[in-house]
């Protein structure tokens, strides 16, 4: 089974890349000197660089945070066919990079740019496997006792009453199946099939919800790629070592 989602993770990779969400050249706000490129970075407040344009080539940039010309060197390139996943990986630590098109600088990525709804489609996939294997693996463990010990007491008076109406019904499927994502892992924690602290399973619980819903944001500010990256490996590894 590993085998299987290690295929679906890398058919996922190639086919979400770095390309699909950058800002190609010919959509930059960028400037021909640096006199010019300051006025556009005072112009645009929001903006954490201007790229500056020479001969028709990308090859410096007007940094905000430093307020220094930098020419573009390979620390601040992706190629155009990095994955949205290692993308993820590498804004965590930086909040932009130019993107290499055929051996040229034709793009820009930012932080922001996380935003793009394809880049929730391979999180999808992953938090849904990771979700699958709890449900498989604790489903079967969940009592009333475990909801005792992990849920507050008017949740547990509500998933009773679901359990109640699903016997009457004929259509009781488990404990489990009236359990939230996030209630889901607390479970998975607490009966020691997971090794996750508070703030991981908040974590991870926010990113999910962040992933299935349509209105919400994936990244806010800048820390939340570093929330993005985390969650992303804590399911890989999770997924990995359960060997499925």
């Amino acid at each position: 089974m590993m085998s299987n989602l290690e295929e679906t993770i890398q058919r996922l990779a190639h086919t979400f890349t770095v390309r699909d969400i950058m800002v190609p050249k010919e959509r930059l706000v960028y400037a021909s000197s640096e006199a010019g490129a300051r006025e556009l970075l005072e112009r645009n407040p929001n903006f954490d660089v201007i790229p500056i344009d020479q001969g028709g080539n990308l090859c410096a940039y007007l940094e905000r945070s430093s307020g220094h010309i930098r020419s573009i060197g390979l620390h601040d390139i992706v190629s155009d066919a990095t994955t949205i996943l290692d993308l993820v990986d590498i804004l965590k630590d930086r909040r932009y990079c130019f993107v290499l098109v055929s051996n040229r600088i034709a793009g820009y990525v930012h932080f922001s740019d996380l935003n793009n709804r394809l880049v929730k489609l391979p999180y999808f996939i992953i938090l849904e496997a990771f979700e699958r294997y709890l449900v498989d693996k604790i489903g079967i463990l969940i009592t009333e006792d475990t909801l005792e010990k992990v849920l507050d007491s008017n949740r547990i008076k509500e998933i009773k009453d679901r359990m109640r109406r699903q016997i009457k019904n004929r259509a009781e499927l488990g404990w489990v199946s009236l359990l939230s994502f996030d209630e889901i892992v607390r479970c998975g924690c607490y009966l020691g099939k997971l090794r996750l602290n508070g703030a991981e399973v908040q974590m991870i619980s926010q990113t999910r919800n962040c992933v299935c819903h349509a209105d919400r944001v994936l990244v806010g500010s800048h820390e939340d790629v570093k929330r993005l990256a985390k969650a992303k490996g804590i399911c890989i590894s999770v997924l990995a070592d359960s060997g499925i």
